[in-house]
């Protein structure tokens, strides 16, 4: 949408007009939807012929506009002070109410079960870590936090483990960067990183989130509460204009053995956002976004966490058909069940 502001009769040059020319990405509604679709080319024009099978974009997911929480944050808003997580278990988990809203964090697999953290302030871990070292598909049957019809996005293979990863086998390259990237060289040509307005984040003042480590002034609504939002990056497709927006909520680092017994780091600065994709026995490849990101400039890229860590989830539709299983990052054949 182009919102145009009024000025002096447009004569053509843009340069010496004072008619403005704004482009605003509006909230699209409550159901999921592509970003990038299936086909669609990259920011040259050119085909990505991406697929195991000469497709374009073969794994682009449509994405819930909203992250992932649990429901108990949703009812009853939870202080600092107040609950410390919900038990969720397995596909127990709810979307937040507005796209801005952090969700909770959740940790990549662990012995106690699906815990939604509360996203609010500093929470420490309440118990010791005992992560899963089996491969997501092993596991996900007990473990997979998204609601029914939803899952984790793949950023490679769910059965095995991904020492690199190829935008050829990503659901997150495909689905939300146009020119999707190897390894972790970032991508920033279709995304943006700041405020959102989604009736939540702009009917509040800005503020601090002083209870953690590493906070950005001003970059969080709600403060304090399960149900608090933040400021982060919205990518679009610049064709369809179709966009999703993911809030830069941290992380909750560690545990009593990682140094820092869970809290909050880098709230308002990063967002941290898990796939169902292992990188070693002990950590998996998650959705990295930043306003400049050292190395990963104003973009999305892949970082790899260790499974106790809390991140954040931002859940894909389910596909009728797994096109991963059976074809792994190198493109070689995995025995079908």
């Amino acid at each position: 949408m182009v919102l145009v502001l009024p000025g002096s009769v447009d004569d053509g040059d843009l340069s010496n007009d004072p008619t403005e020319y704004k482009l605003l990405y509006l909230r699209q509604g409550h159901d999921p939807d592509y970003v990038m679709r299936p086909g669609d080319d990259n920011l040259f024009g050119d085909e990505i012929t991406i697929g195991p099978g000469g497709e374009e974009r073969p794994l682009a997911r449509k994405f819930s506009p909203y992250n992932l929480t649990a429901q108990d944050f949703l009812d009853s808003p939870k202080s600092r002070s107040g609950a410390r997580y919900e038990d969720v278990g397995y596909k127990g988990g709810a979307f937040t109410q507005y796209p801005t809203q952090a969700g909770a964090h959740f940790r990549w697999a662990h012995t106690e079960g699906v815990k939604a953290y509360n996203p609010a302030g500093a929470v420490a871990y309440p118990e010791d870590v005992n992560t899963v070292t089996d491969d997501w598909d092993t596991i996900s049957q007990d473990y997979e936090s998204c609601p029914p019809g939803y899952r984790r996005p793949a950023d490679g293979m769910t059965w095995g483990l991904n020492a690199s990863v190829s935008p050829d086998y990503s659901e997150v390259h495909q689905s939300l960067m146009l020119s999707p990237t190897t390894g972790t060289t970032s991508s920033n040509n279709n995304s943006v990183w700041g405020y959102y307005a989604d009736g939540f984040f702009d009917r509040r003042a800005p503020r601090t989130e002083s209870a953690a480590y590493n906070t950005v002034t001003n970059s969080v609504v709600g403060v304090g509460r399960s149900t608090q939002a933040y400021l982060g990056h919205l990518f679009y497709n610049p064709t369809s204009m179709a966009s999703v927006f993911l809030p830069a909520a941290g992380m909750r680092f560690g545990g009593p053995d990682g140094g820092y017994d869970g809290r909050l780091v880098n709230p308002g600065r990063y967002g941290y956002y898990w796939t169902a994709s292992p990188q070693t026995d002990t950590r998996a490849w998650g959705l990295y976004i930043s306003p400049t990101g050292a190395s990963r400039s104003n973009g999305g890229a892949e970082v790899y966490n260790v499974h106790n860590v809390g991140m954040l989830i931002r859940c894909v539709v389910e596909p009728e058909i797994e096109p991963l299983h059976g074809v792994c990052a190198s493109g070689s054949d995995r025995d079908q069940a």
